[in-house]
């Protein structure tokens, strides 16, 4: 419901931001069927980005998110304070160097990366996509920045067989997706099928009572 407050009342972050100074979350499940459960959103525009999380324990915070990435829990400061422990990674190789007379040089490329982590818990795909996100070349126009959005998500896919939860059953990425406010286009993939769909919000009436599917 927060996510239709915002989309329907605000056009920047900035405006967002000063309102959630006076809104209230109550601790109401929507229906029976969903159980009230702590959750995040990510807010951006062409400017900033914000994190709005609410929990039990905390209440309602907004975070500015500079790294422009939102996971799983934990909540939201803990995984900033987790990049600490990764600020020797840089996207320079290494150089050679002499270990007591010893000449030691590194093989390949990539070795600026070394500890970048690579597996599927929640906090280490958010360390993945921040560094590749704020290292990523800056890439201007809609398609160089979708094609960045897809690039770094499908990084950190979770690939079928990969994770099997206590059910037995797969834990994998089913789709992938963005938005572009500019042209109002949603774009996606799926795990099937790596083709990228577009729709265009322009293509139908904002005023229709009937649901659009696909």
């Amino acid at each position: 419901e927060i996510m239709l407050w915002v989309t329907q009342n605000f056009t920047h972050v900035s405006e967002v931001k000063e309102a959630l100074k006076n809104v209230n979350l109550v601790n109401e499940a929507i229906n029976t069927s969903f159980a009230v459960a702590p959750l995040h959103w990510i807010i951006s525009d062409s400017d900033e980005a914000i994190i709005v999380e609410v929990s039990k324990q905390y209440g309602m915070k907004v975070f500015d998110d500079k790294v422009g990435v939102l996971t799983n829990s934990p909540d939201f400061n803990w995984h900033l304070t987790n990049l600490g422990n990764y600020t020797g990674l840089n996207p320079h190789d290494a150089t050679a160097q002499s270990w007591n007379g010893q000449k030691v040089a590194p093989w390949g490329v990539g070795t600026g990366s070394l500890g970048l982590p690579g597996d599927s818990i929640p906090a280490d795909r958010f360390v993945k996509a921040a560094y590749l996100n704020v290292n990523y070349p800056t890439a201007k126009g809609e398609k160089a920045n979708v094609a960045k959005f897809f690039n770094i998500l499908k990084s950190v896919a979770m690939i079928k067989g990969s994770v099997v939860n206590d059910q037995g059953k797969d834990e994998y990425t089913v789709y992938t997706a963005c938005y572009s406010s500019g042209s109002k286009t949603y774009y996606c993939n799926f795990e099937d099928d790596f083709e990228l769909k577009t729709y265009k919000l322009d293509d139908h009436t904002m005023n229709s009572t009937s649901l659009v599917t696909y």
